[in-house]
């Protein structure tokens, strides 16, 4: 009864990888990289799924073909901490991989060498996998590679200023706990299903930053913005922002300049207005901060982001100011159009005033 449940619960498990991996497909904002990275950690997922299966399958079975059991687990525990380095790859390239693509090379050879020294893992002489006195060597190879992959999710977080941070938390605490408990006592099989169940989260999560977030300042997109206003219920601040002069900065200095210049600027909102809202990009040089928490302490805000632009600079090139307006909205008396409607109005009449 216990290996039925077992092999259906191993079936569902590798049924989700490949349904996955056909959705995946439909992911328009996935980058032909993104989606090939994913795409190989799901079949490795797949492929230690089934190995280790394999491997409960034929214990105390197959006696003559004992290396068949020592291919099955090698193959599975040289591959195990490969996927955590697949993911960060696939989620941001940008992180130094040379010097940790060690890890999964020592954990190969430690494993060539436990073939003959068996201080990993070993068959007794009935055939049944026992695990050896130095395992903690592999379970140390395998937090390694999981505290790589949450460093890896939580720059990405901060990559993207820090949205859905707890998810990134939430998701490798899931996956810890599940290798946790096979680790304590191998009868408890659920590694791989929760690795696989992770391994989704971590899809979905990477694709909710890139689909609701601007590519160029990593804030959050006017997709999202709307989102947000059709749901807003408490009271609130809209800011609105607009840089000054910003084509001039494009036909003086080149738009990748001007590109960074709104990096900069997204930098200094999220700096002075995110511990209070959230901030977007609307438009191509327009943003918006709606405040949720302390409200009334827009205009001393303002003022403070005011003095982060005019102080700062680009190799030495002052950044262009920005013109700013503010409404206050309440859901009793209030629609979100209205306010933000003022809050535009405002900003413009500010960036008039400017050039008069």
């Amino acid at each position: 009864m216990i290996d039925s449940l077992y092999t259906a619960m191993i079936f569902i498990t590798v049924l989700s990888s490949i349904i996955t991996l056909v959705i995946m497909n439909s992911f328009k904002l996935l980058s032909r990289h993104d989606r090939l990275c994913f795409e190989i950690a799901f079949v490795l997922v797949v492929i230690c799924t089934l190995l280790e299966w394999a491997q409960v399958r034929s214990d105390g079975r197959l006696l003559s073909y004992i290396w068949i059991h020592y291919l099955i687990v090698t193959i599975e525990f040289a591959l195990s901490p490969t996927i955590s380095f697949i993911f960060v790859y696939a989620i941001r390239p940008q992180t130094p991989h040379k010097a940790m693509s060690v890890i999964p090379v020592i954990n190969f050879i430690l494993l060539m060498l436990n073939l003959r020294f068996r201080f990993i893992f070993y068959f007794d002489a009935d055939g049944f996998y026992c695990r050896g006195k130095f395992v903690i060597i592999y379970a140390v190879v395998l937090g390694i590679s999981i505290i790589y992959l949450f460093t890896g999710l939580i720059l990405l977080s901060r990559d993207y200023h820090s949205y859905n941070i707890d998810a990134a938390i939430a998701v490798t605490a899931f996956m810890v706990l599940g290798i946790a408990v096979q680790l304590y006592d191998r009868k408890y099989m659920v590694d791989w299903p929760v690795i696989t169940l992770s391994s989704i989260m971590i899809l979905v999560f990477y694709s909710s930053l890139v689909s609701q977030s601007d590519e160029m300042t990593h804030l959050l997109n006017r997709n999202k913005y709307e989102t947000d206003c059709r749901r807003l219920d408490k009271k609130a601040c809209f800011i609105t922002f607009d840089i000054n002069d910003f084509k001039m900065v494009n036909d003086l200095n080149g738009h990748g300049f001007g590109d960074r210049v709104l990096r900069r600027t997204a930098d200094e909102l999220i700096e002075v207005f995110g511990p209070y809202g959230r901030i977007y990009r609307i438009g191509g040089d327009e943003f918006c901060a709606l405040l949720i928490k302390n409200p009334e302490n827009a205009e001393a805000l303002i003022r403070e982001f005011n003095g982060k632009i005019t102080a700062a600079t680009i190799d030495g090139t002052p950044l262009p100011t920005v013109s700013t307006g503010y409404a206050e909205f309440d859901p009793e008396k209030d629609t979100v159009e209205c306010v933000s409607a003022l809050a535009d109005k405002y900003m413009y009449r500010h960036k008039e005033n400017k050039y008069n």
